[in-house]
């Protein structure tokens, strides 16, 4: 059964349309690899069934998180979970403002890109919005990766092995959101 038709939002602050903005999780890992989870409402994450959006990963709490609406805000708060909520990689120990391209992670397992989008947005701009995203998260990846080998002149070979594959990478990052 489809994982993402079971998530069940009980909460009643509607996150939905604020602003003309619909927000949304894009799982890049986990159970959720590839699903839009819409931000409806404010919602609870964590394994407990009573959660609104439940990930099966033992190394999420059982009430590990809450992603709700402040004003016009979206914020994060992690419930004390074991593990700890990330925030571009940054574990968080007091609420957090999100923004569109923000890249939330439970635990160390489950990981997700906060999108938005805005009415009148067509699917192509929100393709390119993504592909652009991806190129900008990528890019400091393959420059660091480029320049921690290049100052070795006797590695050559690893340089351009570490390149390649970064190269690749960021390929197939590009090809994934234009899924």
């Amino acid at each position: 059964m489809d994982k993402q038709s079971d998530i069940d939002f009980h909460g009643d602050a509607t996150v939905f349309g604020f602003s003309g903005e619909m927000w949304s999780l894009r799982g890049v890992s986990g159970e959720f690899f590839g699903k839009t989870i819409p931000i409806e409402r404010t919602f609870t994450i964590g394994r407990a069934p009573d959660c609104e959006l439940m990930l099966a990963s033992k190394q999420v709490s059982r009430h590990h998180a809450n992603i709700s609406r402040i004003g016009t805000i979206l914020v994060i708060d992690d419930l004390q979970s074991a593990n700890g909520t990330f925030l571009n990689n940054q574990r968080i120990t007091e609420q957090k403002e999100l923004h569109e391209g923000d890249q939330i992670a439970f635990s160390k397992g489950e990981r997700f890109l906060l999108a938005v989008r805005r009415q009148g947005d067509d699917a192509e701009e929100e393709d390119d919005d993504s592909y652009a995203q991806v190129v900008d998260n990528a890019r400091p990846m393959v420059e660091k990766a480029a320049k921690a080998v290049a100052h070795d002149e006797s590695s050559d070979i690893l340089t351009w092995v570490v390149i390649g594959v970064s190269v690749v990478m960021l390929v197939g990052l590009i090809a994934w959101v234009m899924i």
